[in-house]
């Protein structure tokens, strides 16, 4: 499913069904559908909107049972042939990338985005890191993203109270109050 944001005002948008498809934006999806997972696709959804660059997707979601990356970007590319896709992820994730199940088959279709927090240490693993993979084929780009410090659960208070709309996507604030 690729969603697209239909209006620009979280208090004006178009009911789920109108929202939120299965591949071909012909074929909706019901809340039901999504079970659990309604309220941070909804979130995704919003912090998406306005950038169509991005997209959305419950492929992982509604294929149901456990997911692996290496079969969610085997669907990705095979449904967009020729799109570069970049799988974003943390210094955590990447330095742990090696115990991933079938590593070397996400990197056969993927660029590989890091975000890091520029710490000197953890700069010192990601690189070494990303020496490593690169050695194996793997195209790599480390991309700096400075640490906003604040805990989740003083931005759930701040949310509380109305005052946490600079640190989350526009819409997103109002969607969780």
């Amino acid at each position: 499913m690729l969603c697209e944001r239909k209006t620009t005002k979280a208090d004006a948008r178009l009911p789920w069904k109108d929202l939120f498809f299965k591949g071909d934006f012909q074929h909706g999806i019901s809340e039901k559908e999504v079970g659990e997972y309604r309220f941070p696709l909804e979130m995704l959804r919003l912090a998406c909107q306005g950038n169509e660059k991005l997209q959305v997707s419950d492929l992982e979601i509604t294929r149901g049972g456990v997911s692996f990356t290496y079969e969610t970007v085997a669907k990705v590319a095979e449904q967009h042939p020729g799109a570069e896709i970049f799988l974003l992820m943390g210094s955590d994730m990447f330095l742990s990338f090696h115990s991933w199940k079938n590593p070397e088959k996400i990197l056969e279709k993927v660029t590989v985005a890091v975000l890091y927090r520029g710490d000197r240490d953890e700069m010192t693993a990601v690189s070494a890191q990303k020496e490593k993979m690169q050695a194996m084929g793997a195209e790599i780009y480390l991309v700096e993203n400075p640490v906003t410090e604040i805990s989740s659960t003083d931005l759930r208070r701040m949310v509380n109270f109305r005052c946490a709309d600079e640190f989350l996507a526009f819409g997103v604030g109002d969607y969780i109050r």
